[in-house]
């Protein structure tokens, strides 16, 4: 294999310019914080609507037990009234 051949496949890569440098770094960072304020703000919604979602469903749970107290207490006085 001649020299010239060589050269032609392990030629370095030509570097950019300073200022597209500049530019590609500026353009990741954008690219970076505008994910993450993308990401946070859903992220942080999806966990306080799983919250409110338990909270809502222990809420439901206890009204319903207290309901059913309440009519079993109904029931109990109704059948002590009429079978006394």
């Amino acid at each position: 294999m001649c020299y010239s051949m060589i050269r032609l496949h392990t030629s370095p890569r030509r570097l950019p310019q300073r200022k597209s440098i500049q530019k590609w770094r500026n353009d990741d960072i954008n690219h970076i914080l505008f994910d993450f304020f993308l990401f946070s703000p859903g992220a942080g919604f999806g966990v306080v609507t799983m919250c409110l979602i338990q909270a809502a469903k222990a809420a439901d749970s206890e009204i319903e037990m207290m309901e059913r107290k309440r009519n079993n207490e109904f029931r109990t006085e109704l059948i002590q009234l009429v079978f006394k």
